[in-house]
């Protein structure tokens, strides 16, 4: 099949990161097998969380025993129902206009996938070298609950840890990337004790505490976040509350508050240091809560952690990249991805796909057929690097 016979197949299927993967995944995995490839699909289950809806894959070609390549992606997409008034053409069709091509997830990122499958026999040339592996999540838009059970399962030691590299097929315009922030996100909820506002020695009032904590919260990112790294526009660590609410009536004081705390921080930040003091502070405020109402307390809750990737500039799977894309620069972006996370087993990482972020989680998402071109263009200048470069990138086999 043809880059956008694919691309046309897998926009049809609503992968909603809310929704079912199953018919995408089983999609991809018949037209792996089909083509000969070692296809496992796995499905959720994670941190008491089962779902039988969900899966990812894993797929395979040649001696899987020998370091091979990864390339990662995932099916999901972030929801149409909240954006679906604003799109002017059906999201889940797939439409070709003046080299723009149309449809929900062609830059996030069916479009690189569907790039991948349609050139399978280039990743069937290069396995004759070295292993190529896929690997595709189901909620890379969500939590990455997938990515982590991968991750703590060792890949259910579908190929070993020790690969020549992994290139994660986000939107970079073709463009390598080799590093990008973490992201700690956390919830906190604060319970305290409401009271008519003409009466405040009767209340203990939530929102009080939660000014406390973001007061303190800022004092302590001074002190403990102090790397700098001048490849990102801004180049230290950043802390943001959002999200918050509080109280139902202008004449209560309120019982309850919320807030989400974003920890968006550069490689080599070591955040710990500021979280461990941070939820030191909360268990000190809840207790000066309970000493007025007992019943008061406060409730952290860990959303997600986006792993940061900050691959060597001399790593080989930088320069297979760099070749591959005709480009010998690399840089930094701002979104996140799982890359950090093939990096955190000891995998070298880099970022390279088709497509324009900032066409990513929006109405009337599109990826040029130029950019799907060169990606195609990208396999196979992969392959004339493996034959120029035999001893160079062969040396871990």
């Amino acid at each position: 099949m043809k880059t956008l016979d694919v691309l046309e197949k897998l926009i049809a299927f609503d992968t909603d990161v809310q929704n079912s993967s199953l018919d995408a995944v089983h999609f991809v995995a018949n037209y792996l097998s089909d083509h000969k490839a070692n296809v496992s699909l796995i499905s959720k289950n994670y941190g008491g969380q089962q779902d039988a809806n969900r899966e990812s894959l894993i797929a395979s070609f040649g001696d899987i025993e020998k370091p091979g390549i990864i390339f990662s992606g995932h099916l999901d997409t972030t929801k149409i129902v909240e954006q679906e008034h604003l799109w002017e053409r059906d999201p889940l069709k797939m439409t070709v206009v003046d080299g723009c091509v149309f449809g929900k997830g062609s830059t996030d990122m069916k479009g690189a996938i569907s790039v991948l499958l349609s050139q399978v026999e280039k990743l069937k040339i290069l396995a004759k070298k070295y292993p190529i592996h896929i690997v595709l999540t189901h909620d890379e838009e969500g939590v990455f609950t997938a990515i982590n059970q991968l991750r703590d399962n060792n890949f259910y030691n579908l190929f070993p840890l020790k690969q020549k590299g992994c290139i994660v097929m986000e939107p970079s315009e073709l463009h390598p990337v080799s590093a990008h922030r973490g992201n700690k996100r956390i919830s906190v909820d604060i319970y305290g004790k409401a009271a008519h506002g003409s009466v405040p020695h009767m209340a203990v009032d939530a929102v009080y505490y939660t000014f406390q904590l973001y007061k303190k919260a800022k004092e302590l990112a001074k002190t403990y976040f102090t790397e700098q790294d001048n490849r990102f526009e801004y180049p230290k660590t950043s802390l943001n509350i959002s999200n918050f609410h509080a109280g139902m009536s202008d004449s209560m004081i309120p019982d309850k508050s919320h807030f989400d705390l974003s920890c968006r921080y550069v490689p080599n930040e070591n955040i710990e240091k500021f979280f461990e003091r941070f939820y030191s502070t909360i268990r000190i405020i809840e207790d000066e809560m309970k000493e007025k109402f007992p019943e008061c307390s406060v409730i952290i809750t860990e959303r997600n952690h986006v792993l940061p990737l900050n691959t060597k500039p001399n790593s080989e799977i930088l320069k297979l990249v760099q070749y591959s894309a005709n480009n010998n620069n690399a840089k930094s972006v701002t979104y996140g991805s799982e890359a950090g996370y093939f990096q955190s087993m000891g995998i070298d990482t880099v970022i390279c796909g088709p497509g324009n972020i900032m066409c990513a989680h929006k109405p009337n998402e599109f990826v040029l057929m130029s950019d799907l071109i060169k990606y195609e263009r990208f396999l196979s200048n992969m392959i004339s690097f493996n034959n120029s470069h035999k001893k160079e990138f062969s040396r871990n086999d």
